[in-house]
This record gives C-alpha cells, structure tokens and sequence, in this order.
C-alpha cells in the first residue's frame, strides 16, 4: 500500500511538471507573437510612437514594452522641439520645454488711396504740364518779336523769314491750343484754371504781330521820308506794346506753374514722403 501510495504521489510530481512547461511554452509563445507586430529590440517589443497621428520614426533605439511598461528614448522629445542636453560628466540630461516662437508680426493692410485725392493730384499734373506747353507758345512769340524788330530796323527786311516763321508760331499756338481744350475738358475738380485767359492773350498777341509784320511790309513801299518816320515810330510803338503785352503773359504763365510746384511740394511735406 505504502509502494503504490508513491507511486501515485510521482505520478502527480509529473503531471505538474508537465503543465508547468505547457505554461511556459504558451507564455514565450504569447510574448513572441507580441514582439512580432514592430519587431523587438533586445529581446523587447518595439513599441511605435506618434504625434498627432504623424509616426516619429527611430534614429537608432526604438521605443519599446519593458516591463509592461513603455519605455521611450527622450531623443524623441528632441523630435517635438524641445531641448535636450546630455551632461557627460554629471550623466544626466537637462530637458528644457521648446522657446515660444515669436508670433508673426501683424501686418497691417495698406491704407487706400482716396479717390477723390488722387484725381485732384492727377488734374494737378495735367494743368501744369498744360502751363508749361502754353509758356512754351510764350517764349516762341518774343523769340519772334526780337526777330520782328531787328528786321523793322533793316533797310532790307527778310520777308520770307518773317512769313515763315509766322507760320510756325501760328501752328505751335493751335498746338498748344489743341492740347489745352482737352486738358480743359478733364479738369472736374480744378475750376479756377487760367487757361482760357492765356489762349485768349496769346491770339491778340498773334494778331498784333500780323499787324506789326505789315507795317514792315509797307515800310518798303514808301519814298517819303516823313512818312517812313511816322510809319517807324508807329512800328516801334506797336512793338513796344506787343513786348510788353507777351512779357506780361508769361510772367504771369510761369507764375501759375510755380505755385503748382510749391504745391505739390507742400502736399509731400504733410504726407511724409
């Protein structure tokens, strides 16, 4: 009895051990099947890491499951922008939260030019220049008074260079007449422009030189020594009172400009420019 009560009892021994091994074998089974979905890391799972759904990929140790617990390289902290630093002779590391990147500065939208402004700015422009094309016919009609004069004063006047340049003058002055009656019809905001008076001006000034030019002309014609003299001082005076008549047109022409260009630099100097 005693025998067979042994026997039983290593039977039993046995049986346990072969269940013990049994539960052994599942269990390494088990931990490779685990270690098997990312691969092991010395004998551990390899454990992937994310960050706002994007994978942080290793550089050399993976994270992995020690223990049950995970277990990530703090390189990976370096990943996500903050700063690490490996002391060598304390062997420690100093981890510091990532610098708050300055906020972009506010750019603020470009102010919009006024409408308004702009075409007062624009009108502006095109009376002075419209000034300047005038004086331009200003200067062209005392070039032609000095030339006039020098052949009154001539025992041989230069008819055909008279005639001739008349006819320039002529065609500058309608011209400059063309150009300024369009300027006239784009001015909406600059009412006060003096650019009729000057026109009117500068052809009473075209027709006393056509006068002037004819006296010449008759001067030639005559033998009486009295009546030379008289036509003489009728000529002087006729272009006495041209010069002084086209003098004042462009003074007061060129007047006009300059207070466009001390204007316009005022406008500047409020603006900051």
């Amino acid at each position: 009895m005693q025998e067979r009560s042994k026997i039983n009892q290593w039977k039993v021994k046995v049986v346990k051990k072969i269940m013990l091994v049994g539960t052994l074998l599942l269990a390494s089974a088990s931990i490779a099947n685990a270690s098997g979905v990312n691969g092991d890391y010395n004998g551990n799972p390899v454990v992937k890491v994310y960050y706002d759904g994007t994978e942080l990929q290793p550089e050399d140790v993976p994270a992995i499951n020690y223990n049950g617990r995970t277990m990530v390289p703090i390189y990976y902290l370096a990943k996500l922008g903050t700063e690490v630093k490996w002391n060598q002779e304390t062997y420690s590391v100093d981890v510091k939260p990532a610098a708050a990147q300055p906020a972009p500065p506010t750019v603020q939208p470009a102010a919009q030019p006024d409408p308004q402004k702009l075409r007062l700015q624009k009108e502006q422009m095109l009376l002075k220049d419209t000034y300047k094309w005038l004086s331009d016919v200003d200067q062209s009609i005392m070039m032609y008074i000095l030339m006039l004069q020098q052949n009154g004063n001539s025992s041989i006047p230069n008819y055909y260079y008279m005639d001739v340049s008349m006819k320039k003058l002529t065609d500058q002055y309608l011209e400059a007449q063309q150009f300024a009656q369009k300027a006239s019809a784009q001015l909406k905001q600059i009412k006060d422009h003096k650019i009729t008076e000057i026109s009117s001006q500068q052809l009473k000034l075209l027709d006393q030189l056509r006068s002037a030019v004819e006296l010449v002309r008759n001067l030639g014609t005559l033998k009486d020594t009295n009546q030379i003299n008289t036509l003489q001082a009728a000529f002087q005076q006729q272009v006495l009172n041209v010069t002084q008549t086209a003098r004042e047109n462009m003074d007061n022409t060129n007047k006009l400009i300059h207070d466009l260009i001390a204007k316009e630099l005022d406008e500047m100097i409020q603006n900051g420019e």
